[in-house]
């Protein structure tokens, strides 16, 4: 029989291998078992246990908060981000709750991002301004300062 891998979730086989021991060999002990299937007591023990109240090796069912989008959302939220002026999570988050969907935050959106596959990239690097470009745009601001105070005073 294959060891269990250690931080992973107990396979059905390992499951049923330790209840079947422990069902079809009952004079064996659970440390004599757990050296059989090659893993420990306390994995041994506690399908047992779960065994015998469930009558079953399965998970049981998550509890917990339901999601809070459903997959068809998902989807749509990885439409809205290839759109023109949604790029940011924030903003795919307000046109869904635009289009009726439950409020999510930006973070939650950006985690289902995420998890449909899409990655955030970091904005393009820009030219810094030149000595024209500086000259140019100061001259701008003060002719327009001139105009404004002329209409507006």
């Amino acid at each position: 029989m294959p060891t269990q891998p250690k931080g992973r979730p107990a396979t059905l086989l390992h499951r049923w291998a330790a209840v079947s021991f422990h069902k079809f060999m009952p004079k064996l002990s659970m440390a004599g078992i757990a050296k059989r299937i090659v893993s420990t007591t306390g994995f041994v023990k506690r399908w047992v246990d779960h065994y015998e109240r469930f009558n079953d090796v399965a998970d049981n069912a998550r509890t917990g908060r339901p999601p809070i989008y459903d997959e068809a959302t998902k989807r749509r939220a990885a439409e809205l981000i290839k759109e023109p002026g949604t790029r940011t999570a924030a903003r795919v988050a307000g046109r869904l709750l635009e289009e009726g969907h439950r409020a999510a935050s930006r973070s939650t959106v950006a985690r289902i991002l995420r998890s449909e596959g899409l990655k955030f990239l970091p904005l393009q690097k820009k030219p810094k301004l030149s000595e024209e470009h500086k000259r140019k745009r100061l001259a701008f601001a003060k002719k327009i300062y001139r105009w404004i105070g002329r209409v507006w005073l």
